[in-house]
């Protein structure tokens, strides 16, 4: 891979091409070069191309690869209807207590903002208190 990257990135013809980007960022995200020397990364984290066919989708630990996301809605047992009032869509390393300010300024009409919300253990933290 190392000798490929090399070898077309110097041609002007296949430089630009996206399968060329694709692949370096791969090989820079999973491996090292020393000294001319290829080496593989032990851990490079959850932010990095799992699968050439989607390029925006990472890693978690826990759930694996792919995407995730977020879902506000206004489930009280009296309201009349339960309306789904924001949506945020992530790759799969973002955490979950970072979203709970941008799912609480979503809905713009100020009646559907939460007065309580109910979360499970992922989205705790002393900054979500």
């Amino acid at each position: 891979m190392y000798f490929l990257i090399a070898r077309f990135e110097i041609r002007k013809d296949l430089a630009s091409r996206s399968t060329l980007k694709t692949m370096a960022t791969i090989f820079n995200q999973q491996c090292e070069v020393v000294v001319k020397k290829v080496t593989i990364r032990t851990n490079f984290g959850g932010n990095c191309i799992q699968t050439s066919s989607d390029l925006d989708a990472t890693y978690d630990g826990h759930n694996g690869a792919g995407h995730q996301g977020q879902i506000s809605e206004n489930c009280l047992n009296e309201n009349q209807v339960q309306l789904i009032t924001a949506v945020i869509r992530q790759t799969a390393c973002e955490l979950n207590p970072d979203e709970i300010e941008p799912i609480l300024d979503q809905p713009e009409d100020s009646s559907y903002k939460p007065r309580e919300i109910k979360a499970d253990t992922n989205y705790s933290g002393d900054d979500n208190a």
